[in-house]
C-alpha cells in the first residue's frame, strides 16, 4: 500500500534537515571551543612525560609509550577534526540508526516516516469506508445503523491518530534528543583522554545507543502495527448487510490500545538495553501509576494507631485499621481510648494535679 497522505514524512524530513544543520554547526562551535585547551593539556602531557623518562622517574617498555601516544592522537583526531568527526562518528550512528530500521521496515516504506504514514493511511482507508456505510443508510428509517457506522468510523479514526501521533512523538523526540547528544560529542570523546572522567563517556555513548533503540524498535512496532491493521482490512468486508459496524469499531479499539501499551514500554526496553534512561522517564504508563500512588496516601494513608486487642503501637493503613476495629467509629475502641486517656495515655491523670510533679 502506498500512503497518499505524507504528513509524517514531511514532517519529519523538515525536522531532520534542521537537526542536521544543528549537529554541524554546534559540533563545529564545540571544537573550535575546546581545542585550545586540549591541545595545551597533550603538549604538557608530553612535556612532563619526557623529563620523568629522563631523571629515570618512569621505566617502561618503547611499545607502551607509542601505544598510549597512538592512542591519544586517534582520539584527538577524532574528535577535533570537524570533517572527521562529522563523516566517521555522526555518519557512524546515523547510519546504524537507518540501517536498523530500514531492516524491520515493510516493502515499499523507505524510512520509518514512511511507516508512520501508510499506518495512518490503513486507518484513514478503514474510517472512510465506515462512514460512506453510514451514507447508505437514512437516519430517519434507520437511525441506529447510521450511529453505529458513525461512530465505528469515529472510533477507528480516533485509534489510528493517538496510535500514530504517540509513535511520531517518540520518534521525533528521540531523534532530537539524539542530535542534542551527537552535537555536544567532541566533549564527551575527550573524556577518554582522562581516566578520572572516562565515565562520562559511557553514560553519553550508552545515552546515544538508547535513543537509536528508541526510533528502531518504535519502527519494529509500526511495521508490526501495519501487518496488524492489513490483515484486519482484508478480513472486513464492508458491503455485507449483515457486517456490525460496532463490533469493527471495538475490534480495532481493542487491537489500538493493546498496540498503544507496547508503544509505551518501547522507551522502558530500549532504555533497559542501552543503559540509558531519558525516554522511559516520559512513560504515560508509568506517570498514572506513580499518581494512582499519590491518590492512594491521600485516600487510605497509612498511621500509627494503638491496637485494641494487643496494646502494642500498630502501623497499617486506614482501611486495615478500620478492619480492626481501631477506629473512633468503633465504640469499645472509642470507650477504651477514653480510659486510656484518663489513665496518662494521654499525659493526664485525674488522680493528679496539673501542678503537682
Amino acid at each position: 500500500m502506498t500512503p497518499d497522505i505524507t504528513i509524517f514524512a514531511y514532517i519529519g524530513k523538515t525536522i531532520e534537515s534542521t537537526l542536521d544543520i544543528f549537529v554541524s554547526a554546534t559540533s563545529s562551535n564545540v571544537i573550535t571551543g575546546i581545542s585550545g585547551l586540549v591541545l595545551a593539556g597533550v603538549i604538557l602531557y608530553f612535556t612532563i612525560y619526557g623529563y620523568l623518562v629522563m631523571f629515570g622517574h618512569i621505566e617502561e617498555p618503547l611499545f607502551d609509550f607509542l601505544k598510549k601516544a597512538g592512542k591519544i592522537l586517534l582520539i584527538i583526531s577524532l574528535a577535533l577534526g570537524v570533517g572527521t568527526y562529522q563523516s566517521n562518528i555522526v555518519e557512524s550512528f546515523r547510519g546504524l540508526e537507518s540501517g536498523l530500521s530500514t531492516m524491520v521496515h515493510n516493502g515499499s516504506a523507505s524510512n520509518i516516516y514512511d511507516v508512520l504514514d501508510i499506518s495512518f493511511c490503513g486507518g484513514a482507508t478503514l474510517t472512510e469506508k465506515a462512514l460512506d456505510r453510514a451514507n447508505e443508510f437514512s437516519i430517519l428509517n434507520a437511525p441506529a445503523t447510521v450511529i453505529g457506522w458513525f461512530l465505528s468510523g469515529l472510533i477507528i479514526a480516533l485509534a489510528t491518530i493517538i496510535l500514530t501521533v504517540v509513535a511520531a512523538g517518540y520518534i521525533l523526540l528521540a531523534k532530537v534528543a539524539l542530535s542534542m547528544l551527537l552535537g555536544i560529542g567532541p566533549i564527551f570523546i575527550m573524556c577518554l583522554l582522562f581516566p578520572p572522567v572516562i565515565r562520562f563517556f559511557d553514560a553519553w555513548a550508552g545515552q546515544v545507543i538508547t535513543y537509536i533503540l528508541v526510533i528502531v524498535l518504535m519502527a519494529t512496532a509500526m511495521a508490526f502495527s501495519l501487518k496488524i491493521f492489513d490483515a484486519f482490512v482484508g478480513k472486513v468486508n464492508f458491503a455485507d448487510p449483515g457486517q456490525h459496524a460496532l463490533t469493527i469499531a471495538l475490534q480495532l479499539l481493542i487491537i489500538s490500545c493493546c498496540l498503544l501499551i507496547i508503544v509505551f514500554q518501547i522507551p522502558t526496553i530500549a532504555a533497559a538495553l542501552g543503559g540509558g534512561f531519558g525516554l522511559s522517564m516520559l512513560n504515560p504508563l508509568r506517570g498514572a501509576s506513580m499518581a494512582a500512588r499519590g491518590l492512594k496516601n491521600i485516600v487510605n494513608p497509612v498511621s500509627v494507631r494503638r491496637d485494641m486487642g494487643t496494646g502494642h503501637m500498630e502501623t497499617a493503613s486506614r482501611m486495615q485499621h478500620v478492619r480492626s476495629g481501631n477506629t473512633v467509629m468503633n465504640p469499645a475502641y472509642s470507650r477504651r481510648l477514653y480510659e486510656n486517656l484518663r489513665t496518662g495515655w494521654g499525659g493526664w491523670n485525674k488522680n493528679q494535679s496539673p501542678n503537682k510533679e
